[in-house]
């Protein structure tokens, strides 16, 4: 309940589908990926697709608004020199802690793999670890409250780059054209309404964080055999 996907699905009916993460992740820059796929719902038309990206990018960015703006139960004080308020993605340690306890679990209890894969996967993590925490258990991490909130803060519309396939889109829409396999493409700026729409995005009532998991581990200690086996 309260995600994105639910909201864009269940509620508008124009996806199918949501996949979020890291695109690029290296020393010099990350890119965020959001890849969402449309339902036939959306449309057959060039039209139809251009609204439901607009729909589907304002609960994005209401949802990352929601996540800047103030935590359940506080609220902002305008007054100077008054603290800032925790942020909602701030008051999120508890749903950091239970992915440490999840990731916890896989570092103790790793599924089988060749020494191969082991060792490839750990030279690439060199460019960006240092040797001694390439094996490092997730009991070593930190949580940041301040780095979540610098980061999510360069999650805006004017730094996002949207990308639509569909075949909805005619060749006269298609006036560029690739070299190699003629794909057919066109690249243009975001609509000025769309980018602020987005840019202020209408609060929606349907997005909130997620729940708490009651089935995260907690202790992963192992047990004596025979523990808790009565006769």
């Amino acid at each position: 309940e309260g995600s994105i996907l639910l909201n864009i699905k269940r509620d508008l009916g124009i996806a199918e589908d949501l996949v979020a993460g890291l695109e690029m992740d290296n020393s010099g820059f990350s890119l965020f990926n959001i890849g969402v796929t449309l339902s036939p719902a959306a449309g057959e038309t060039s039209a139809d697709v251009d609204k439901a990206v607009a729909a589907v990018g304002n609960a994005i960015f209401a949802y990352l608004a929601m996540l800047r703006g103030p935590a359940p139960g506080e609220t902002r004080n305008t007054t100077r020199g008054a603290p800032a308020p925790t942020t909602a993605l701030a008051s999120t340690r508890w749903l950091w802690d239970e992915r440490r306890s999840v990731a916890e679990a896989d570092f103790l209890f790793p599924t089988r793999s060749k020494s191969s894969d082991l060792v490839s996967g750990a030279a690439r993590s060199l460019h960006d670890r240092a040797p001694a925490d390439l094996l490092s258990p997730p009991a070593r991490w930190r949580w940041d409250a301040a780095q979540l909130n610098a980061t999510i803060s360069l999650l805006t519309p004017q730094r996002c780059i949207v990308v639509v396939g569909s075949r909805a889109f005619a060749d006269a829409e298609l006036p560029d054209s690739e070299p190699i396999y003629g794909t057919r493409h066109s690249s243009k700026p975001i609509p000025p309404a769309t980018m602020k729409a987005w840019t202020a995005p209408s609060p929606v009532a349907a997005l909130s964080l997620p729940r708490r998991n009651p089935f995260v581990p907690k202790d992963l200690s192992v047990l004596p055999l025979g523990w808790g086996v009565t006769a």
